[in-house]
């Protein structure tokens, strides 16, 4: 059972990426031609972003040029930002009496209004990290490491939300479990309404791809899911050579999971309220004659 959980913040916490990029390119636009997207930012704080793309990198230079793109980012950033139901994932962790804290490969100033967008963050993170804090940032394990003293739980003990694999490197390094979802997982959570649908989505899959893992013999991690047309999902063939076939299904706070050698498995749980009006419901929806045959029941 964990007692902590460290999150990371761009990406996983807040959508920032979008922004960040916007921010790099406007003010890098001056002065390099190098292609500059979201993949070649992420995971990488401003320092070594411009480490790979000036060719002056005068520490002067360095400097204004970073202070610049925090500027950019600090005043495009806002609240619209935050995933979608990650608020509620928090308060759910803190009504389960877990400690909350975050290590970015951000600057503290970009951490600070990071966390500075909502007093969900504020109210329930210990202390927020920065790669100031630290002589080394991801993919080194400084940050986790420091995060597990200053909360005062042991390494097993705790458990790192990450969305980049920079920051699954760094837990890995620093020997703490990890959990790192998908592109294609992260916008399925986001499709559904209630808080804790999402809540529900996140966790179950999370242990699927422990459960898997063990099957499959790779990381968790590592685990990339193919979908049919009907949006089940399945391992993809290259990580799957023994053909292992799963199915889950979850309902209230009741997860199944089912596996299989070389044949599909369908499994089904569903939760039985009590106290439903039977006759209610069948005297409205039922012929008159099928509501009387059941009332004989």
């Amino acid at each position: 059972m964990y007692k902590a959980v460290i999150w990371d913040i761009d990406g996983t916490l807040i959508d920032s990426e979008p922004v960040h990029l916007f921010a790099v390119k406007k003010v890098l636009s001056y002065y390099t031609n190098k292609i500059i997207d979201e993949n070649f930012i992420k995971g990488k704080t401003t320092r070594q972003i411009l480490q790979s793309c000036l060719v002056d990198t005068n520490e002067i230079f360095m400097a204004k040029c970073e202070a610049k793109i925090i500027a950019e980012y600090a005043n495009k950033i806002s609240p619209n930002n935050i995933r979608p139901g990650i608020l509620d994932v928090i308060k759910n962790i803190k009504a389960n009496e877990l400690a909350q804290c975050c290590a970015s490969n951000g600057e503290k100033k970009v951490v600070n209004t990071n966390v500075g967008l909502s007093k969900i963050f504020t109210n329930n993170f210990r202390f927020a990290l920065s790669n100031e804090d630290v002589a080394s940032p991801k993919p080194s394990p400084d940050l986790f490491n420091l995060a597990c003293r200053k909360l005062s739980v042991k390494k097993k003990d705790a458990l790192v939300i990450e969305d980049s694999y920079t920051g699954i490197m760094a837990s890995l390094r620093a020997n703490i479990d990890a959990v790192l979802l998908s592109q294609d997982e992260k916008l399925r959570a986001d499709g559904f309404y209630f808080a804790k649908d999402r809540f529900a989505y996140v966790a179950s899959h999370i242990v699927l791809r422990r459960l898997l893992s063990r099957y499959l013999n790779i990381e968790p991690l590592e685990i990339c899911f193919d979908y049919n047309a009907y949006g089940k999902p399945s391992v993809i063939s290259l990580q799957n050579p023994q053909t292992v076939f799963f199915n889950m299904s979850h309902s209230h706070e009741c997860v199944l999971y089912a596996f299989t050698l070389n044949q599909e498995i369908g499994v089904d749980v569903e939760y039985l309220k009590e106290n439903i009006d039977y006759e209610g419901i069948a005297k409205r929806f039922f012929a008159d004659n099928e509501y009387q045959a059941l009332k004989q029941v």
